[in-house]
């Protein structure tokens, strides 16, 4: 099992390298757009319109990845996939030094332009994912499942820390540091032995039909209903809890990336030793339920939390919840589907994940324009709204 999974640490990097630049991306941009100290908004600058810019930017990167995952995918089943991924790493590196570029000359539109680039490029975590589970499938599935879950969690662990501590040379610094780091992972990549590839003729139309083809069937559009306010709500968490930091207790970059860094803890913890021995003794309904009941309540009680002990608790609580709640969604839609369906479910409910994800981003950002806080009440509302569904359906 260990030899299994050294063998695939290149692509296990290249997931890793996807979430610790979107983790850096969060943990800069914030603050950049909410205080005019680092020169990328001016004093001037209404704070509606900050807002507005910031929601619009952290949407960019996850929208290019829901665009650009069923054409590299696509391409990853007509052509050889390490090349694929090569050339993918090559243009994610040229993203990165564009951004960093472009903080350096404080054009928000070329910042906005890279982030995107980097969201389409960094689409290949899809190849990656796809070679993992088509190995998975044959043998060690958990665990090799399992340990995809942490490289994409546990970047969101380091890479906050490294950016904040980075950030002091510059806002451009961190990204020049994954810049690097993307060319160390294209040569993990380059002496990869040969990846696995079905080499079906798929067009990448045909994926993205396939990614919404489950949606026909009528018994799963509670299920996809229920998932989608739960990853709206978590992803929507994800983006406004730190402009509720940054405006209520004036944090800047450095501060700032220790609590976001804090947010992974637990939720890398449940993942490798917790969720899993819960889904074997609890419904995966059950743990939907409380899980999304949780985060709405502890959302609420981060709000009025002081800074000090009480911040930091309350972030933990919503964080545990999530960690239960993120692997068990695909497992609830999961279990009610016949195997001879079950891949076109959990395509769908991935496009539902990454749909949710730049679509909160959005909201948060419009939301925060009226009021900085109001993003965390609407999603703590959703999140409370899917557990009441959830209960009742019962």
């Amino acid at each position: 099992m260990q030899k299994a999974i050294s063998r695939l640490f290149p692509l296990y990097a290249v997931v890793f390298l996807a979430s610790i630049g979107y983790s850096s991306m969060i943990t800069i941009f914030t603050p950049m757009m909410m205080r005019e100290r680092w020169g990328m908004v001016s004093e001037a600058t209404p704070m509606t319109v900050r807002m507005t810019q910031l929601g619009i930017l952290l949407a960019l990167y996850p929208f290019g990845q829901f665009i650009g995952s069923p054409l590299i995918v696509a391409l990853g089943r007509r052509y050889d996939k390490k090349r694929l991924l090569l050339i993918s790493l090559c243009i994610t590196a040229i993203a990165y030094g564009f951004l960093a570029l472009s903080l350096e000359n404080l054009s928000l539109g070329a910042v906005m332009a890279s982030t995107f680039l980097a969201g389409l490029s960094e689409a290949n975590e899809s190849i990656a994912e796809d070679t993992i589970a088509e190995l998975a499938a044959k043998e060690h599935h958990k665990k090799l499942m399992s340990t995809l879950h942490v490289s994409s969690s546990g970047a969101f662990l380091f890479g906050p820390i490294l950016s904040g501590i980075l950030a002091f040379q510059g806002l451009s610094i961190p990204f020049w540091g994954i810049f690097a780091l993307i060319m160390i992972g294209f040569l993990f990549v380059l002496f990869l032995g040969p990846l696995p590839s079905q080499k079906l003729p798929v067009s990448a139309w045909k994926l993205v039909r396939d990614q919404f083809s489950a949606f026909s069937f009528e018994r799963f559009h509670f299920a996809f209903g229920v998932n989608f306010l739960i990853y709206f709500a978590i992803f929507g968490f994800f983006r406004a809890y730190p402009m509720h930091l940054v405006e209520s207790f004036d944090m800047y970059i450095y501060e700032l990336s220790h609590y976001i860094a804090w947010v992974a803890v637990p939720i890398v913890f449940l993942n490798l030793f917790v969720t899993a021995r819960l889904l074997k003794t609890f419904h995966s309904s059950t743990l939907l339920t409380w899980g999304s009941f949780g985060i709405g309540v502890f959302i609420y009680f981060l709000l009025f939390a002081a800074k000090g002990p009480n911040l930091w608790i309350s972030l933990f609580l919503v964080a545990a919840c999530i960690g239960i709640c993120l692997p068990t969604s695909p497992v609830y839609i999961a279990r009610s589907a016949h195997q001879s369906i079950l891949s076109e479910i959990l395509e769908s409910d991935l496009a539902v994940l990454k749909g949710a994800e730049a679509i909160a981003s959005l909201a948060g950002g419009a939301l925060a324009a009226f009021f900085v806080p109001l993003p965390l009440y609407f999603f703590g509302a959703i999140s409370i709204l899917a557990a009441l569904l959830l209960f009742f359906k019962k």
